[in-house]
């Protein structure tokens, strides 16, 4: 009695342990089936905010996440990689020396949030050159709720020089920039320049 009590209750505790597993399965799955990198050709360099309007980007409306879009470009062809971030996450990329990059992030500009640069060194390795926003004409891929803005901010960096770049983005409330600001989102960079 003893024995088969034994074995049902192993039973039940591998059952369980496989329901878990197959809901976190499912879970990363879905995250997988998320498309994260894709390209297209830059057609109009002198009005690069156009052509990155027309875009598809990832949205989630989890406050404690964003995408973070980060766009690479070189000649005429731009490579977006998109990245589902939580608050202090790290996002470490590689790139060619001479390339350009955009970092894209979700801002809404109804309300007085928006995105700063903090923490650049000053090696003229990575250069802010230009930062702009951006409307997104129903290029989105996600739930699209009524009254939520989908503007876009972006940043726009030219790498001179190889070498490694480490930074700080944060959206917060742009009228309380202090460092105490609680409900700002922070993600860190860690990019190389390759040649």
């Amino acid at each position: 009695m003893k024995k088969t009590i034994l074995i049902i209750a192993i039973i039940f505790s591998l059952g369980i342990l496989f329901l878990v597993n197959m809901e976190r399965n499912l879970i990363i799955n879905n995250e997988k089936d998320v498309q994260t990198e894709y390209s297209f050709k830059i057609t109009e360099k002198e009005n690069l905010n156009s052509v990155l309007s027309e875009q598809k980007y990832y949205y989630t409306t989890d406050y404690d996440k964003k995408y973070i879009s980060v766009i690479t470009c070189k000649s005429d062809t731009a490579v977006m990689n998109q990245f589902l971030t939580k608050n202090g996450d790290v996002i470490e990329l590689e790139m060619p020396y001479d390339s350009t990059v955009v970092i894209s992030l979700p801002a809404n500009r109804t309300i007085a949030y928006g995105w700063s640069l903090d923490n650049m060194n000053d090696n003229s390795l990575l250069q802010l050159y230009d930062y702009s926003w951006i409307k997104i004409p129903g290029n989105i891929i996600g739930t699209i709720k009524d009254g939520e803005n989908y503007d876009r901010q972006n940043f726009y960096f030219k790498a001179s020089a190889a070498g490694n770049e480490d930074f700080t983005m944060r959206y917060q409330n742009m009228s309380d920039q202090s460092m105490e600001n609680e409900d700002c989102f922070e993600i860190n960079f860690k990019i190389t320049m390759q040649k």
